[in-house]
Formats: C-alpha cells, structure tokens, sequence
C-alpha cells in the first residue's frame, strides 16, 4: 500500500521531470498551468502532480468500490 509521504515523494519527483520538460518544451507546462489558471512556475507543476495523484487514488477507490458492489450483490443475488 502506498502511504501520504512516499506519494509526495512520487509528486515532487514527478514535479522534477515536468521542470525539466519546461526547460525543453515550455509550450507543455505553460498549457499545464493555463488549465489550472496559474503562472507556469515550480509550484504549479508539483500541484499539478498532486492533483493527478489525487486523481489516480480516487479512480482506484471507485473501482475498489465498484467490486465489493459487484460481490455483495453476487452473494445476494441481486444486481448491484
């Protein structure tokens, strides 16, 4: 199971790469923070990362909760 700091760990290395892509295509991280109605600096990028994150974790929430549905349902006999 992946625990809060090794995420922010995970996000700040991931924020690493996106400052290096700024420095080879600007146009991507400047569009990035466009998106999040922010100016195109470090912090933008780690939040952006954060969010993603956040993202990733919730979707696999949903699928955890869609298949415990799907088995309660199973052992009922009742559709979920």
């Amino acid at each position: 199971m992946t625990t809060l700091p090794k995420l922010c760990k995970q996000d700040e290395d991931t924020a690493e790469i996106l400052d290096e892509v700024d420095q080879l295509q600007p146009g991507i991280t400047r569009q990035i923070a466009e998106l999040l109605g922010m100016d195109n600096v470090p912090q933008t990028r780690r939040m952006a990362c954060a969010i993603i994150a956040g993202d990733i974790v919730s979707a696999g929430f949903l699928q955890f909760q869609q298949k415990w549905a799907t088995g309660q349902a199973a052992r009922s006999g009742t559709p979920p």
